[in-house]
């Protein structure tokens, strides 16, 4: 039952003992191991050897001179029947298995055993190309790539294989479906991503799988999520495309939005949240070439709505206001906003600067919270502004060296 977490650690096991005695990892029963990075090497790289064992590689090197990473529960196998409902999760990192294929599972068919192995991401350098030798019902591949073409059998569901290299001569999966519904930590519907906006229930996570064109009118039925999965992709939303948040709340987090619309203001916003009475973040999304719509994020808040839009990046094509947050008929309402840590810019190719943000019709101007941003300064000293109203101070001080409050030339050089 033990957890154990490793970080930049250099392990090299050089016994060659054709079980869990020869392995940089060795698990042990109901313990979970997870390696964050650093290189780890022997016969096998990672053994799952006692039942109920979790291994997670999160990053870093696993490399086994006969397989990368195994569960074992074949009768007269190298643990004969002893593992079961073990889990070997993979994300990143580099896995190779040098003499054999680097995955390896078995499952008793007489026994109940369900010994999994779920793979999102990482790189595979000696996947087989026919596939190990061990029951493929194990296999849950989501993600990753490889250096032959996954077998059909050990897709995740929903997944299928990729039968032409990239340009490094690696395969992957790819999902046949827009997104997922994640409830309590289980996927229970897949579709178009419309239809999954549709069908949440309060505090599902919405999960794209792919990028989305021509979604549509995307219409949150409750507060949830939408996000990439696995975490470290990034899926586009492009096209005739929108996403309107329910007015409880949601949160839309690490996804691209990109080159929406066809026509000037076919798309009205890219994200857009009416009535909100909840919490609405925006967090880590990036908007670019949106000319089409007439802004990147819109709300219109109710008393006590919570607005945060933090740490995402905003490249304007047209002259939309990117983000605007303002009660319905210019009310002024009580709410709280927080526009934080985002970087506004322009196309190149545009022919006039988007304005960056604008928070209007707050009722109490503390619990605004506008700092942190970084604006290319046309957005502000170029076409989209007729005036500049600039405060500086505290150049020359009491006590401190004969100087202007605030110097022309300073002020100039910053600017």
């Amino acid at each position: 039952g033990s957890t154990v977490d490793v970080y930049d650690s250099t392990i090299a096991e050089t016994g060659t003992a054709t079980d869990c005695n020869a392995s940089a990892f060795a698990i042990g029963e109901g313990a979970t191991l997870t390696v964050h990075n650093g290189t780890y090497s022997g016969e096998y790289g990672a053994f799952v050897c006692s039942s109920g064992g979790t291994i997670e590689i999160l990053d870093g090197s696993v490399t086994g001179r006969r397989y990368a990473i195994e569960s074992d529960a074949r009768a007269g196998g190298n643990e004969d029947n002893s593992i079961a409902d073990s889990l070997i999760k993979v994300s990143g990192g580099t896995i190779d298995g040098q003499l054999h294929e680097e995955i390896q599972i078995y499952n008793n068919a007489t026994l109940t055993y369900a010994n999994k192995m779920q793979i999102s991401g990482g790189t595979f350098l000696n996947y087989s190309a026919t596939g190990p030798t061990a029951d493929n019902a194990g296999y849950e591949i989501s993600g990753g790539l490889f250096d032959h073409q996954v077998l059909a059998a050990h897709c995740a569901t929903g997944y299928v294989p990729t039968t032409t290299a990239d340009a490094n001569g690696m395969y992957t999966v790819t999902s046949q479906y827009d997104a997922h519904i994640v409830r309590n930590g289980t996927i229970v519907e897949r579709g178009t991503l419309a239809a999954m906006a549709a069908a949440v229930q309060s505090g599902d996570t919405v999960q794209l799988l792919r990028d989305v064109a021509n979604a549509g009118a995307v219409m949150f039925a409750a507060p949830a999520t939408l996000e990439p999965y696995p975490s470290s992709s990034r899926f586009a939303i492009s096209g005739k495309s929108s996403i309107t948040v329910n007015p409880a709340g949601g949160t839309v987090k690490n996804v691209e939005f990109t080159n929406l619309g066809a026509a000037r203001n076919e798309i009205e916003n890219a994200i857009s949240a009416n009535g909100l009475t909840g919490a609405l973040t925006v967090e880590g999304c990036t908007f670019g070439d949106n000319g089409y719509a007439k802004r990147d994020v819109f709300v219109a808040p109710a008393a006590g709505a919570t607005v945060t839009v933090v740490g995402n990046s905003f490249v304007g094509l047209g002259e939309q206001v990117q983000v605007l947050v303002q009660p319905a008929e210019g009310a002024t309402v009580d709410y709280t906003t927080t526009v934080t840590n985002n970087v506004f810019s322009k196309n190149a190719q545009a022919n006039a600067p988007p304005r960056a943000f604008a928070v209007v019709g707050a009722a109490n101007a503390g619990q605004l919270a506008l700092t942190g941003n970084v604006i290319d300064n046309e957005l502000i000293f170029g076409a989209a502004a007729n005036a500049v109203l600039l405060m500086t101070y505290e150049w020359g001080y009491t006590y401190g060296p004969p100087m202007a409050v605030a110097p022309i030339p300073q002020v100039r050089a910053v600017l």
